[in-house]
């Protein structure tokens, strides 16, 4: 299996259409009209890093990161195709958008997942994030959880 990781921006053709599955996912998963809430916050708007992973040349995972504050990025819209899956792809998303990160100054990432998203969880636990007191607009939403880890 061949595989490529892109660095590239929030226009890149590939990454617009891998977000646009995670979101058919989201919507299957939890319905149109509970999504409809979380549309303003999956915007790719200020996604200034975004990586793709190409698997035998097709596009198979995604990521991104915007800034959230002086010292810290929101990592965004990470996805990795169900026949993709279990291959280490999010990882890499994962270790390239922290990468990016550090090289432009940031100290912190933060992001926020699902309660039930279960390998989500257990990936970002892997690679050191540790739950916090959610944030922003999720910050009285049951359903999310919100996580930090310093690069």
């Amino acid at each position: 299996m061949d595989i490529k990781i892109i660095d590239t921006d929030n226009s890149h053709p590939d990454f617009m259409a891998l977000t646009k599955r995670l979101d058919d996912e989201f919507i299957q998963i939890y319905g149109e009209d509970v999504m409809q809430n979380y549309n303003p916050h999956n915007v790719l708007d200020g996604i200034f890093h975004a990586v793709v992973v190409y698997c035998d040349g097709i596009p198979a995972a995604c990521g991104g990161i915007k800034r959230f504050d002086d010292v810290s990025v929101e990592i965004k819209r990470i996805f990795v195709l169900p026949s993709s899956r279990k291959l280490g792809l999010g990882e890499r998303v994962i270790q390239r958008l922290e990468e990016l990160a550090v090289s432009t100054g940031y100290k912190r990432a933060v992001l926020e997942t699902a309660i039930d998203m279960t390998a989500a969880l257990a990936l970002y636990h892997k690679w050191g994030f540790q739950c916090m007191k959610n944030y922003g607009p999720y910050a009285e939403d049951e359903l999310c959880v919100c996580m930090e880890k310093t690069l």
